[in-house]
């Protein structure tokens, strides 16, 4: 009798942690994110985790579509951002049953663009301002600069650009590139061209420039944001730190000026805010992200 009864303990223990590890088993099993249509793997899609409709937390798929999912943190939904896609939020009980998950595609042209013949391109934006100080961007963040049109008519995007600061120390780091239409200096709507990644490679530093001309993306007589969004190619987690190393972080160098043109988003979804500085000795000082263009005339 002592036997069975300890024996039933055992098995009542054992249903126990089953059922309290359950979700965390499930939670832990590795995730495949896919293209709805051709079954393609999606590669670095920005993941928010969701409560109440209020981003807690971010992550991103790897090269190969995958991803964990964190199970330590308290959240009720994930949404999936995928430029060229629909916006999907699924909730815990979907991920829960389901290890392939797929977006659906949304469908983009490009635009026609003739270039003129022998055209040599031209620097164009803050990039060869004077350097002032360096901004420590880290995984996640958007960092946007509106770089305002004075030119007669619209001309082609061949590359943009940024200054590096620090020389890069690692070879792990990929950013992607964001167009914004600007209304009064300030990023809205995403312009949609397509997911364009560049990876940053070790020892870089100074003046980068990623190559679009094949978009066939016009700089716009009212101005355009440009974005720069860093992501971990190998999905390094730094979710939980409280504060970062430098070899963390892409250091990006800024210039002094009042206008106040570079902006952040935040966990809010689809607000901007001005980027802030802190105040050193009382001087609220203003800087703005060397960002520019290299354009060519179009006929």
């Amino acid at each position: 009798m002592n036997y069975l009864k300890t024996k039933l303990k055992r098995i009542g223990r054992t249903i126990f942690l089953i059922v309290l590890f359950f979700p965390i088993f499930i939670f832990s099993q590795k995730k495949i994110l896919k293209d709805e249509k051709t079954e393609q793997l999606l590669p670095l899609v920005r993941i928010n985790y969701l409560l109440n409709n209020i981003i807690k937390e971010f992550d991103y798929t790897n090269e190969k579509g995958e991803f964990n999912v964190l199970n330590e943190i308290t959240f009720d939904a994930l949404e999936f951002i995928y430029l060229g896609y629909e916006n999907k939020i699924i909730s815990t009980k979907e991920i829960a049953a389901q290890d392939i998950l797929y977006l659906t595609p949304t469908i983009y042209q490009l635009n026609e663009v003739i270039v003129t013949n022998n055209n040599k391109p031209y620097n164009y934006g803050y990039v060869l301002e004077k350097k002032s100080n360096e901004f420590w961007v880290i995984q996640g963040g958007i960092f946007g600069v509106f770089i305002e049109n004075n030119l007669p008519k619209e001309q082609l995007i061949k590359d943009v650009k940024f200054s590096i600061g620090s020389r890069v120390k690692q070879d792990n780091f990929v950013l992607k590139l964001h167009f914004y239409k600007a209304i009064d200096g300030k990023p809205k709507e995403e312009l949609n061209y397509g997911n364009i990644f560049y990876k940053v490679k070790k020892g870089s530093k100074g003046i980068t420039e990623i190559d679009v001309e094949n978009k066939n993306i016009t700089f716009p007589k009212e101005g355009i944001c440009i974005g720069l969004e860093l992501i971990y190619s190998d999905n390094l987690d730094i979710s939980n730190k409280k504060t970062f190393h430098k070899k963390e972080c892409l250091i990006l160098d800024m210039f002094t000026n009042t206008n106040r043109l570079t902006f952040q988003s935040g966990r809010e979804k689809g607000k901007w805010y001005k980027l802030e500085i802190k105040k050193i000795n009382n001087l609220d000082l203003k800087f703005d992200l060397m960002y520019g263009l290299n354009l060519l005339d179009i006929e």
